[in-house]
């Protein structure tokens, strides 16, 4: 390839690249007025911050009188070997349901061989379970260090510190969790999470589209009220 054939490829490929960021920040742009559109039909309050500085996004929309919280979380980030990714996740919280203690996580179901190498992993002294539950969990806390598998019947994976083993009994077995989970992988099911800042329905990925973000939100009041009425 000739000098001026080179000059004109890069030309090309930045103008190319410069389109497609171009295009993902209206169409970024877009969404957030459509969300804002979508909170002030609902009677929701909308609150938008970055995340981690420039390269995050973090959306609060939440429900005074019902007392709700869902937050849609972005962050691209970046390892020192050059390598780059982006974090993204939905979480429903309804932080009235909060535990005095402990911490219990209720996830998808896995394969036998898949759940003894977990429960292998978050006995490990390296950690190598908690990592991989911080990926899909985030933080929580130093009572993350403490879960352990749960013993007990039903749908789903259960973990949990010791002493908050039933702490999500009441929604292990819930219908409308069992269909929200029905023809997705594993790592794209809502997970539950109880710990002492509430109870938590958390999803990877940014939920976009309105009908599915009430449906998420119709998700987590369900399990929240489940959660109540055997409280």
């Amino acid at each position: 390839m000739g000098t001026v054939s080179a000059a004109a490829f890069l030309i090309i490929a930045s103008l190319a690249g410069a389109m497609i960021v171009f295009a993902a920040f209206r169409q970024n742009r877009r969404w957030r007025a459509e969300l804002r559109h979508l909170a002030s039909t609902e009677g929701w309050q909308i609150e938008e911050a970055t995340a981690s500085g420039r390269n995050g996004m973090k959306i609060d929309i939440s429900h005074p009188a019902e007392g709700w919280t869902l937050t849609l979380y972005s962050l691209s980030h970046s390892t020192p070997g050059g390598s780059s990714g982006t974090t993204r996740w939905t979480r429903f919280t309804a932080p009235d349901l909060a535990l005095p203690e402990g911490l219990a996580v209720l996830g998808p179901d896995m394969p036998d061989g898949a759940r003894i190498r977990m429960e292998s992993a978050l006995g490990s002294t390296g950690g190598v379970g908690r990592m991989i539950l911080m990926k899909f969990l985030g933080p929580l806390g130093e009572d993350m260090a403490r879960l352990q598998a749960a013993p007990g019947t039903g749908p789903g994976t259960l973990l949990a510190t010791p002493g908050a083993e039933t702490a999500l009994d009441p929604v292990r077995d819930a219908p409308d969790l069992a269909a929200a989970r029905e023809g997705r992988n594993p790592a794209q099911q809502p997970m539950a999470i109880r710990d002492t800042q509430g109870f938590a329905l958390r999803q990877t990925g940014l939920i976009r589209k309105p009908e599915q973000l009430r449906a998420f939100i119709s998700l987590g009041n369900s399990l929240a009220d489940r959660l109540r009425a055997t409280a």
